[in-house]
């Protein structure tokens, strides 16, 4: 109770995850994101020393008077969603956060494109095939290569519609009278 009282009464103390800063080092625990202190939760981290504001530490960040470094973790190669810039790009706000937000339905149209360019194949495992191919492979590791994968996939149904003569547009289906 004590402990709240102090922080209410000066703000720079204590538990500071909603004290405004510009720069990590004004943090008394967690570093600075979007102009505000932030004590996130990590699972794996390595203890660097003792601290008493986040400035006393070398690297890391400091937590309940400890230096933390958290640990890279295997994110990038478990199953699920991710941010669209994991793997390629650290986002911080502004016009990267909105192209971050946009990868995975880029990723989502470059997946239903294909297999809807595919519809008129004879062998209509391969519009199914094409439509999840990317989206699982952006599952899987990194949403941007999922991306690449169905751009890759585009070229090629691009190229042999083109220069192999198969044509994708409705002259393909025969007319029945």
């Amino acid at each position: 109770m004590l402990t709240n009282l102090i922080s209410f009464i000066h703000p720079d103390t204590g538990s500071n995850s909603s004290t405004e800063c510009r720069w990590s080092y004004d943090c008394v625990q967690g570093y600075c994101l979007d102009g505000k202190c932030v004590i996130p939760e990590v699972s794996d981290y390595k203890i660097l020393g003792p601290c008493n504001t986040t400035a006393d530490c070398v690297s890391g960040y400091c937590v309940d008077n400890t230096c933390i470094l958290p640990l890279k973790g295997t994110s990038g190669s478990s199953f699920g969603f991710k941010s669209g810039c994991e793997g390629w790009l650290e986002c911080s706000g502004g016009l990267c956060t909105v192209v971050c937000n946009l990868v995975w339905l880029i990723l989502i149209s470059v997946s239903l494109y294909s297999g809807y360019s595919t519809r008129s194949y004879e062998n209509k495992v391969i519009p199914v095939v094409l439509t999840i191919l990317p989206f699982l492979i952006g599952l899987l590791s990194y949403p941007i290569v999922g991306v690449l994968e169905g751009f890759v996939q585009l070229f090629y149904i691009g190229y042999r519609n083109v220069y192999l003569g198969r044509e994708v547009s409705g002259s393909d289906i025969e007319d029945t009278e």
